[in-house]
């Protein structure tokens, strides 16, 4: 068969043709960081990079949520540090009132701070993290403590019941437990609180 100049000429258009399907094939891919455009392209290699992708964005989540949970424990261990620091210094001014050499006006004072203490306490005791009440159970947009005044003043628990607290899955397979009862954790200190508050007062008065 005779090679015509017309048959080369066609030939190099078809190669020329090809070439610039297969660039823009490239072009396509790398743009869209995509190995095929549609699952027919490719039905093995499109399995595989679903399940691939699935199994990402399933890894991706529990990172998510270990990343949150993290956040949460530590918006938590710090309130807990807060509250230690409170509870210590009121300890040590109940343990001041038991002297019998202070006088009503010291006595006062210490009752006076011991007040101040169970404000800031409460407070703690009503974190939130991310517009989310730590202390609350499961009603975590409720506030959980409240300062009632009466006699005696009263902290009431406005939060919702904590029934084994709420889980969150940090992996497959394994959860764990992000908050603490605050209900039966604070409510004891801050009625000791109000008690030994009173009981300053009273001695001062009393004399």
């Amino acid at each position: 068969m005779r090679v015509t100049n017309r048959m080369m000429i066609e030939n190099s258009i078809r190669s020329m043709q090809d070439n610039l399907e297969r660039l823009t094939d490239l072009r396509t891919k790398a743009s869209s960081n995509k190995a095929f455009q549609f699952a027919s392209d490719n039905p093995s290699a499109a399995i595989a990079s679903l399940n691939l992708r699935s199994g990402l964005q399933a890894n991706q989540a529990y990172l998510d949520t270990a990343q949150s949970t993290k956040d949460w424990m530590e918006a938590t261990e710090y309130a807990f540090s807060q509250m230690e620091d409170l509870a210590t210094r009121a300890l040590n001014l109940a343990m001041s009132g038991l002297n019998d050499t202070l006088d009503e006006t010291n006595l006062q004072a210490a009752a006076t701070e011991i007040d101040s203490i169970l404000q800031q306490a409460i407070e703690v005791g009503n974190t939130q993290h991310l517009g989310k009440y730590i202390f609350s159970g499961f009603q975590i947009d409720t506030e959980p403590f409240e300062l009632v005044a009466g006699t005696p003043d009263t902290v009431i628990y406005n939060g919702g019941p904590y029934s084994g607290g709420i889980q969150r899955n940090v992996s497959p397979g394994q959860s764990m437990t992000v908050n603490i009862d605050g209900e039966s954790t604070f409510l004891p200190l801050f009625n000791a609180l109000i008690r030994a508050r009173d009981g300053l007062l009273s001695k001062g008065i009393d004399g």
